[in-house]
C-alpha cells in the first residue's frame, strides 16, 4: 500500500533526525500473543505498530505491564495505550459534505466497514448525510478492500446492479482509483457524471486523469509523532 510506505518513510527521517535506528519487522500480529511474543523477543526499546485490525483490547492488555510502543490508528475512547492517527470520523464528514456541496444526491460509500479506519470514516459519511438531510440507503454503502482492485470490482458490481449514484467517497485513494477506473469502463465520466473523493494523498492521486481529490493524511507529520513518543 503506497500510503503505508509513505508513513514508513516518514518514520524513518524522524528516526534519523533523532539519531536512532530503525527495524522494520515483517511480522504481522494477529493474536494478543503475537504481540506479545513481538514485545518480549524484539531487541527494540521501543515499537510502532502500523495498524489495530481486531487487537484494540490485546493492546490495552499489553498497555497494562509494558508501555514502551505506540500505534498507528483509529482513536478509541477507551484506549489505555497511545494511538497516532487522523480524525477519521471528520475526514469521512469533510469528503462527503463536499460532494453534496457540489449538489450531489446519492452517495457511493466504498469501504471495508470491518477495518477500524474505514468504520469511522463510515461513521462521518452518514453523519454528513444526516446533517445534510439526506436519507442514509443502505445500498449505497459497498464493501471493498483497501486496494485497487477491490475498489474496481466493488464499484463495477454496484454499476451492474443498476444502483443509481452521481459521486463516490472511497475510504482510500487506492480504492478511490479503482473506482475510476470501473466508471470510466462503463461509459461515465469522472466528474462530470459521478464525482470521487479518496482518503491519504498518495502521490498516485495526482497523476490520475482527472486528478483525485482527496484528503490529506500527512505522514511527515505522523512519522514525527509516532517516534516521539
Amino acid at each position: 500500500d503506497p500510503f503505508f510506505l509513505e508513513l514508513l518513510a516518514g518514520i524513518a527521517e524522524a528516526a534519523r533526525d533523532r539519531k536512532a535506528d530503525l527495524v522494520i519487522s515483517h511480522v504481522f500480529p494477529r493474536t494478543a500473543e503475537d504481540i506479545e511474543f513481538a514485545m518480549t523477543t524484539s531487541r527494540a526499546t521501543g515499537m510502532i505498530f502500523i495498524g489495530q485490525s481486531s487487537l484494540h483490547e490485546a493492546f490495552n492488555t499489553l498497555a497494562s505491564g509494558d508501555d514502551r510502543f505506540v500505534v498507528w490508528g483509529a482513536d478509541f475512547p477507551n484506549a489505555e495505550y497511545c494511538t497516532i492517527g487522523s480524525d477519521n470520523v471528520a475526514g469521512g464528514r469533510r469528503a462527503t459534505s463536499h460532494l453534496l456541496r457540489l449538489g450531489r444526491k446519492r452517495v457511493l460509500f466504498l469501504g471495508d466497514t470491518e477495518a477500524p479506519e474505514a468504520e469511522q470514516r463510515f461513521r462521518g459519511y452518514k453523519l454528513a448525510l444526516e446533517q445534510a438531510g439526506v436519507g442514509f440507503d443502505e445500498d449505497l454503502a459497498v464493501s471493498a478492500q483497501f486496494d485497487l482492485h477491490s475498489g474496481e470490482a466493488a464499484t463495477r458490481a454496484a454499476i451492474e446492479r443498476g444502483g443509481e449514484f452521481d459521486a463516490g467517497f472511497a475510504a482510500s485513494d487506492l480504492i478511490a482509483i479503482g473506482a475510476i477506473r470501473a466508471l470510466g469502463l462503463s461509459g461515465r465520466c469522472v466528474p462530470e457524471d459521478v464525482s470521487v473523493v479518496g482518503y491519504d494523498n498518495i502521490p498516485s492521486a495526482r497523476l490520475v486523469t482527472p486528478r483525485l481529490t482527496t484528503i490529506e493524511q500527512n505522514t511527515n507529520l505522523a512519522g514525527r509523532m509516532l517516534v516521539s513518543k
